[in-house]
């Protein structure tokens, strides 16, 4: 039944991704490469089978899916970016809240402190997996060699239908 479950749960998310790339209209997804990472000291069997049957699967079920709608899965090496301003390109810190400047090792947001720019460090770390990609279209696979963007721009979706019908839009 949990395998059931994990399976369900792992199409339900791959037909989300799907669909909000095709709502953006996007022809490319660039993923974190995850298969270097081993498991957690000391909790070594259930933490090995967990994290292999999720990184592996995750992948192979997203390709297959998106290929059928003509959209490309690609992965790059995910080192070091969420450390780096998207913006400058300087190591920033890590810091608890967006509201102060103060490092904290175990903080979960970004501040840079060259241009002051300050964000979620997952959302970081996006852009500059995007910015990797690129890098290691020509040959360079170092974060510190990728060119900063100079804004980056909000914008809402152009159809938020997705949420209704995730589920049926991918095979």
């Amino acid at each position: 039944k949990l395998n059931r479950i994990r399976k369900q749960l792992l199409h339900l998310a791959c037909n989300q991704l799907i669909a909000t790339a095709l709502q953006w209209g996007c022809k490319l997804l660039v993923l974190e490469d995850l298969r270097a990472y081993g498991p957690p000291k000391h909790q070594r069997t259930l933490s090995r089978k967990l994290s292999n049957w999720i990184r592996g699967s995750l992948y192979e079920v997203l390709t297959y899916k998106a290929a059928l709608v003509g959209i490309k899965v690609t992965r790059v090496n995910p080192r070091g970016t969420s450390s780096y301003c998207p913006r400058c390109g300087v190591k920033g810190l890590r810091i608890t809240e967006p509201t102060t400047t103060t490092e904290d090792p175990k903080g979960r947001f970004f501040y840079c402190t060259h241009c002051d720019y300050t964000a979620d460090r997952d959302y970081i770390a996006a852009i500059n997996i995007f910015r990797m990609y690129q890098q290691q279209r020509k040959k360079k696979f170092s974060l510190i060699n990728a060119k900063p963007v100079s804004y980056i721009g909000t914008a809402t979706p152009p159809n938020r239908s997705w949420r209704r019908t995730y589920s049926t839009s991918v095979g």
